[in-house]
């Protein structure tokens, strides 16, 4: 059977449970914000912009390109098309801040300010008027989120377990060579704008880890669980996350050594 023609299995519990782990994560993050992030951020235009440029221009056309070259079926070629048109990942500032870097249709719309936009407004404004409270939960909250939509995504794999072993080998090189353009977008604009180390890898991180779960609830939402579409969003939802946990190791480990070597120094 064809990629094209296959489709994963996932019911409408799954799939509400899905929602709302999603909107938890978003939630707990935005209690770890502050309004005065903003006022940061808004005094870096210019990192600001290229970011934006990067993520919602230049990813989404350079993946089409990649689609082109590569020439993968239709669903797995919509598939990558829909993980870089998501917004960043969740674990973006997780391994930002692990890095020690900078840490900064109706219908579908509809799902995204309902699954993060709301979560985020109402974790934001917890941590405005609860600060003590926003303290003490938001790590519980984040923890356990991101456990949640891990089972999530086990439990559908082992639904689909045939289906993934079958198919799993049409996507694993497009979402490798996917999953190096991204970050490598980031780190490489960021550079070529001579933006500080910081906001180097607060930009690889951005570009590079998108929101994987975002892009599996727009599948089975509006895309009927479309085979090549579900594998490419779940398997990039697993992989960013090793070969951004070991960048991030890789920095933090490169910024330790030189503040040591200038501590010495000094």
């Amino acid at each position: 059977m064809n990629v094209d023609d296959i489709r994963i299995a996932f019911d409408s519990g799954s799939l509400t449970t899905l929602k709302i782990v999603l909107g938890l994560i978003l939630f707990g993050i935005a209690m770890d914000t502050r309004l005065s992030e903003f006022r940061l951020a808004l005094r870096k235009p210019r990192a600001f912009a290229v970011a934006v440029a990067a993520q919602f221009a230049l990813l989404p056309a350079l993946t089409f390109l990649l689609t082109l070259l590569l020439g993968v079926q239709g669903s797995v070629a919509l598939g990558m098309i829909l993980v870089a048109c998501c917004p960043p990942g969740n674990v973006s500032n997780i391994l930002t801040h692990r890095a020690r870097g900078d840490v900064v249709p109706w219908d579908m719309l509809s799902e995204v300010l309902l699954v993060i936009a709301l979560p985020f407004a109402l974790g934001l404004t917890v941590s405005h008027l609860l600060p003590q409270v926003a303290a003490r939960t938001h790590r519980v909250v984040g923890v356990l989120s991101f456990v949640a939509l891990g089972g999530i995504i086990v439990i559908a794999v082992a639904n689909n377990w045939s289906l993934f072993v079958a198919y799993i080998g049409v996507v694993a090189v497009a979402v490798f060579l996917h999953d190096a353009l991204a970050p490598g977008l980031g780190y490489g604009i960021a550079r070529g704008f001579r933006l500080d180390v910081p906001a180097r890898k607060a930009m690889t991180f951005e570009v590079g880890i998108r929101n994987a779960g975002l892009g599996l609830l727009f599948v089975f939402s509006f895309f009927d669980g479309l085979g090549g579409m579900a594998l490419v969003a779940a398997w990039w939802g697993v992989w960013d996350i090793i070969a951004g946990l070991v960048v991030a190791v890789v920095w933090a480990r490169h910024s330790t050594t030189n503040a040591e070597n200038r501590e010495v120094t000094a």
